[in-house]
């Protein structure tokens, strides 16, 4: 009899031996993320937490995008309510307008780098005996300040379903995401002007509700004896937006640039995180 162990792990090694072929048929704004967590618990009260991430686009040559890493200190009040601080540093692949855009050259490594400052409270609710509900709250800085924000306001909610005999400890779990803007940059739209009397143009920064992400995933344990280790699998979209009337545009089309400005990022993502859990 086939075992649902065998079915998992056989998906797992055809996704990582699959990858050049799908590359083939995926568009260019899809990605394949590895990623791993790592918790390390301190005492009754305080832990560490490390989310490490790594992105490739699913195109030709697969080419690098990024790497970051998130250290937050946590406090927990209760059962239910938990505290953080975090620093993220992340490291992209640097293209030659970063010069211009952000008077940057690129670091050692080649790469555009930035830091991230966060603080925020995450809420678990029990909602049944199989049922769980998280929301987190984070309030994030940027150093440089990004062309569409320098403050970042991140809303998201976690539903699981964990069932205590399912098979391999299987966690399946849906995910979203909510992102707020503030404090990007003002740009000039009419650089060249026709008239010296011409009042040049800009553009509002692009404050207010601009991104959702949503995520489907699967936790399991792949060797049941070792209990720190747990393995993710999951599938992610992510879409910015425009909320007419409610703070400043992304997107905006400009005459005489084949691109507009601020172009919306959307990607897909495939992902597969090793999860590392140290009571």
């Amino acid at each position: 009899m086939i075992k649902a162990r065998d079915v998992l792990i056989g998906s797992l090694v055809l996704i990582l031996m699959s990858k050049k072929v799908e590359a083939q048929d995926l568009t260019p704004g899809s990605k394949m993320w590895y990623s791993n967590y790592t918790y390390f618990k301190l005492n009754s009260r305080f832990y560490l937490d490390n989310y490490l991430v790594t992105s490739f686009d699913l195109k030709e040559g697969h080419p690098f995008g990024f790497v970051q890493t998130d250290l937050a200190l946590n406090y927990k009040l209760s059962k239910k309510l938990r505290f953080l601080v975090a620093y993220s540093n992340a490291q992209f692949r640097y293209r030659d307008s970063y010069e211009e855009r952000y008077d940057k050259e690129p670091n050692a490594l080649n790469a555009f780098s930035v830091h991230r400052l966060g603080v925020g409270a995450q809420y678990r609710l029990k909602l049944t005996r199989t049922f769980r509900f998280n929301q987190k709250l984070v309030t994030q800085y940027y150093v440089p300040q990004l062309e569409k924000f320098r403050w970042r306001v991140v809303y998201s909610g976690k539903l699981e379903y964990k069932h205590r005999k399912a098979p391999l400890q299987m966690v399946p779990y849906v995910q979203y995401f909510l992102y707020y803007y503030a404090g990007g940059k003002e740009f000039e739209l009419s650089e060249d002007l026709d008239e010296p009397d011409d009042e040049p143009q800009f553009t509002d920064p692009a404050n207010g509700f601009h991104r959702y992400r949503l995520r489907a995933g699967l936790r399991f344990k792949p060797l049941p004896s070792c209990d720190p280790l747990s393995l993710t699998l999951y599938y992610a979209m992510q879409r910015e937006f425009n909320l007419d009337g409610f703070g400043g545009e992304l997107n905006i089309p400009v005459e005489g640039r084949r691109r507009p400005l601020l172009p919306f990022n959307n990607f897909n993502i495939i992902g597969l995180q090793a999860n590392l859990v140290f009571n």
